[in-house]
């Protein structure tokens, strides 16, 4: 990737790739007979970073994309349309660096 011809989103980005190094799952406590407190204790005691957005719960964790190098993404000009379409600050919210960019939907998170 010519770095010299990115938009700032993409910079920010290439900077981070917090969304191909983090699984986020989003999950409801009326779906269990625990309470949300059990929940996020059960996720955490494997290894799950859990937050709460909204009545949510979304688990956070850290597995990498196949194709996520140290250099970045080796497929980046060929990448699905799902990576092209994907929104940061959907999934992660502030911790996303497109969470400040003008312009971009804020996250409940």
């Amino acid at each position: 990737m010519d770095t010299d011809k990115i938009t700032e989103k993409q910079k920010l980005c290439v900077s981070c790739m917090k969304c191909c190094r983090e699984v986020g799952i989003y999950t409801h406590p009326d779906m269990y007979v625990n309470t949300a407190e059990e929940l996020i204790h059960f996720y955490e005691a494997r290894g799950f970073s859990v937050e709460r957005s909204g009545d949510m719960l979304v688990l956070s964790l850290r597995h990498s994309c196949p194709h996520l190098t140290a250099a970045g993404c080796d497929i980046y000009e060929k990448r699905p349309q799902v990576c092209k379409d994907y929104s940061g600050p959907a999934d992660f919210g502030s911790s996303c660096l497109w969470a400040n960019l003008p312009g971009e939907k804020k996250s409940n998170r």
